[in-house]
């Protein structure tokens, strides 16, 4: 069993303050064909792979985070970014797991506030090109506390990186 506090998705290596949840989905593209020979019934073939994350955290804009995690401020200086700037490498990682990495553009940024409750914010993302496995550096056996992050991941194109086939990433 996987506790979700685990498992982590870090934008350009930090993870945003006040994570509450990660979402990550993968969507396989496929082609449909008919064959005459197989009387109209429909074969599928998986063509590529959409992925795509959803994060959601209470919003802070605490400038002490540091080296470690990302804020509001960066999260909407992000989503206002355009061209190749908007590119940011993203990481997605569960603890004593495998890690994945790829580069990802946010598709959308929102946030919530009312008069009761703490004021929350979420960010989609969609990987652009590959999303490749890597493997762990440093994993913890305990869970991580308040504010510290799962183990260190390898970032892509280091001596560290395995070989498996990272599976082409296509964007209708």
């Amino acid at each position: 069993m996987v506790n979700g506090y685990n498992i982590s998705l870090k934008i350009g290596g930090k993870t945003i303050v006040g994570r509450t949840q990660d979402d990550l989905t993968i969507a396989a593209i496929v082609k449909e064909s008919l064959d005459k020979d197989d009387q109209g019934t429909k074969r599928f073939t998986v063509t590529g792979h959409e992925v795509s994350f959803k994060v959601s955290a209470m919003m802070s804009v605490d400038g002490t985070a540091g080296t470690q995690k990302v804020n509001r401020d960066f999260l909407i200086d992000l989503a206002l970014k355009k061209g190749l700037a908007a590119v940011v490498a993203v990481t997605y990682a569960c603890e004593n797991g495998d890690a994945y990495t790829g580069n990802a553009i946010m598709t959308n940024y929102s946030e919530s506030s009312n008069a009761t409750d703490d004021a929350t914010l979420s960010a989609d993302f969609k990987v652009t090109g590959a999303f490749t496995k890597v493997t762990t550096v440093e994993t913890t056996a305990d869970p991580p506390t308040s504010g510290t992050d799962v183990g260190e991941q390898v970032e892509p194109g280091t001596a560290e990186q395995t070989s498996q086939d990272p599976g082409e990433v296509t964007n209708p």
